[in-house]
C-alpha cells in the first residue's frame, strides 16, 4: 500500500494519530486494548507500524504484541476472535488498495480473508503452562557461549557500549533471537530460576516486547505473565539475608552488578505487581527507581507498599551522582556515593 492507502487502513481500524517514518506509518497499536500487558492504558504512544509499499503487500509490527511482520489480513484475524466482528471497513481498504503483484484486488471475498490465520487464535483451548517450555530456547538460545553474528553483535553492544562485564552477562543468562538480528532477550524467572516471561529489547530502536505464544510459534500454549507470574530479572541470584535494590531495567541491573553491588533485581519497568512483590521475602529493600519524575512518584507508590512485607525500606537517588538511572552510572564509586546516601523511605 501506499502511504496514504496505509493511513486510510488504519483510519478505518479506528487509529486516529499517526507519525511518518522512512518506509512506515508508526501508530498506537490497534489491538492494545486486548493484547497489550495494561490494555487501555497502553494505548498514549506509538508501538506499532504498517509498512509503506509502493510495488507489493504491506506488513503490520508491534513491538509489544506482534513484532513479527505479519501480512494485514492477520489484523482481521485477531479483531475478529476478541470481537466475533469483522472489521468490513478495513479489510474493504485492504481489499481495494493493497498491492498483490503489482494490481489491486477489488471484489475479494471479504469474509475469506477474516478466515485468514484465524484458526490460530480461535481454535481450540490454548493450553496455559506454568514457565516457558523448553522448546522456546531452541529459538532464543544462551548468548554467553554462543560465537554467531547476531551473538556476537549484542555482545559487544553490552560490554563495550553498555559497560557490562562479561561474567555479568554469563549469570544473567541472556539469550537472543535467532531469526532476527539486533535483539537481546532477557529472563525473568522465580526464586528457583524457572523462567517464566523473556523479554526482548531490541537494541537501535530501545523497542521492547515479550515473547508470545504467536512469535515462539506455540499458538495452542498460553505462556505465564509477567503481571501473573511474578517473575523478576535476577530474582533466582540473590541473597535474602542482605538488602535488596530494586530498579527498573535489565540493563540498570547488570551495570549496578557490574560495578560491584550483586544483590539488585530489576522489575522490568515502573510498575510492580502485587505478585512481584509477594516474591519478595527480604527484609531490607532498597528502592533505586528511575530519578525521573515519573519513578519518584513510582516509588512513592511502592514504598507504601514495600513497607507492609519489609521491615525496613529505603530509597537512593541517583541525581546525587547527576545520574537519571543506574544504566548511566560511570563507575564504582558513583555508584558508592549514592548507596552511601540511602534514607529510610518516610
Amino acid at each position: 500500500m501506499t502511504r496514504n492507502d496505509v493511513k486510510n487502513f488504519l483510519g478505518a481500524l479506528g487509529v486516529r494519530q499517526f507519525r511518518d517514518s522512512d518506509n512506515w506509518v508508526n501508530c498506537i497499536c490497534p489491538l492494545a486494548r486486548w493484547t497489550h500487558e495494561r490494555g487501555h492504558r497502553s494505548t498514549q504512544s506509538p508501538s506499532a507500524g504498517v509498512s509503506v509499499n509502493d510495488t507489493g503487500e504491506s506488513v503490520f509490527t508491534c513491538f509489544s504484541c506482534s513484532p513479527m511482520p505479519y501480512k494485514l489480513p492477520y489484523l482481521f484475524a485477531r479483531i475478529y476472535a476478541r470481537t466475533e466482528r469483522a472489521p468490513r471497513h478495513a479489510i474493504s481498504v485492504y481489499a481495494s488498495r493493497e498491492i498483490f503483484d503489482g494490481h489491486g484486488l477489488d471484489g475479494v471475498d471479504i469474509d475469506g480473508l477474516v478466515s485468514l490465520e484465524l484458526d490460530m487464535w480461535q481454535g481450540k483451548p490454548r493450553k496455559t503452562v506454568k514457565s516457558i517450555p523448553d522448546e522456546v530456547f531452541k529459538l532464543f538460545p544462551l548468548l554467553a557461549p554462543r560465537k554467531t553474528e547476531r551473538a556476537e553483535y549484542i555482545k559487544d553492544h553490552l560490554i563495550k557500549d553498555r559497560k557490562i562485564s562479561a561474567k555479568v552477562l554469563q549469570a544473567a543468562d541472556l539469550r537472543y533471537w535467532t531469526e532476527r538480528s539486533k535483539i537481546v532477550v532477557f529472563p525473568f524467572t522465580d526464586m528457583n530460576g524457572t523462567v517464566q516471561v523473556l523479554r526482548c529489547r531490541h537494541i537501535p530502536t530501545k523497542g521492547l516486547f515479550t515473547v508470545s505464544p504467536a512469535v515462539a510459534k506455540m499458538p495452542e500454549v498460553k505462556f505465564p505473565t509477567l503481571k501473573a507470574s511474578g517473575a523478576w530479572f535476577g530474582l533466582h541470584l540473590i541473597d535474602w539475608s542482605k538488602p535488596v535494590l530494586i530498579v527498573e531495567g535489565e540493563i540498570d541491573a547488570m551495570r549496578v552488578k557490574t560495578l560491584g553491588f550483586a544483590n539488585v533485581i530489576a522489575a522490568g519497568g515502573k510498575h510492580i505487581t502485587d505478585s512481584q512483590l509477594a516474591n519478595l521475602p527480604c527484609s531490607t529493600a532498597i528502592m533505586g527507581l528511575d530519578a525521573d519524575k515519573a519513578g519518584r512518584e513510582a516509588m512513592d507508590m511502592l514504598g507504601r507498599r514495600l513497607a507492609k512485607r519489609c521491615g525496613h525500606v529505603l530509597i537512593v537517588d541517583w541525581k546525587g551522582v547527576k545520574r537519571k538511572d543506574p544504566g548511566e552510572l560511570a563507575d564504582a564509586g558513583e555508584l558508592n556515593t549514592v548507596l552511601a546516601f540511602a534514607k529510610p523511605w518516610r
